[in-house]
This record gives C-alpha cells, structure tokens and sequence, in this order.
C-alpha cells in the first residue's frame, strides 16, 4: 500500500493493539501492508511461531510494528480452519504532508 524501505529480515517490531483511529490519514501509524495466514485447526495470532513467520515479511515491507487486524476460526462438523490478518505499519516519516480536506 505504501512503500518503504526494507529493513532486515530481524528487525525489532512492535505488536501493537489495531485502533483504527490511530490508522487513519495524519493517525499516529501508517498501514504499509498485510500479512495473512491460515491454518487448519485453532491459531493463537500471538504465538511464537506465527511471529516467526510475519516478522520477515514485515521487515522486508519496511514495518515498525505489527497489528492483528482480524482474527477468525470456523468449525465444520469435519474440521477446523483459522485465519488472521496482520497490518503491517510504521509511523509517518517526519515532514510528511498532512492530509488535505477538499
């Protein structure tokens, strides 16, 4: 969605709670991007190893933080399958405009 520069596959990042009032235009965070996994059965969006996962992809993006955007299970009578939706976000780069009313 936006671009910037790629930090390294380690980079330290932030898991911070979605607020979308803090996501908005001029907001305190910038949505760079998103990260989705599925998995069959139940996820913990928080565990470890799915961190292990969105943390390279959301350095690569050039991210400061992390933000579980959407969450789900469903359950089948035959299985399970979970999804979650990680933005991936930065603060706005100092001196950049401010959004303009029109």
């Amino acid at each position: 969605m936006i671009f910037a520069p790629p930090h390294d596959a380690n980079c330290p990042l932030e898991f911070v709670q979605a607020d979308m009032q803090k996501m908005r235009p001029g907001g305190e965070w910038e949505i760079l991007g998103y990260v989705t996994i599925g998995k069959v059965g139940t996820m913990d969006p928080m565990d470890e190893k799915f961190r292990q996962i969105v943390r390279p992809r959301a350095c690569k993006m050039g991210g400061e933080a992390v933000a579980v955007m959407t969450s789900a299970t469903n359950q089948a009578a035959i299985s399970t399958g979970s999804g979650t939706v990680y933005g991936v976000l930065r603060r706005p780069p100092s001196g950049a405009q401010a959004p303009q009313s029109f």
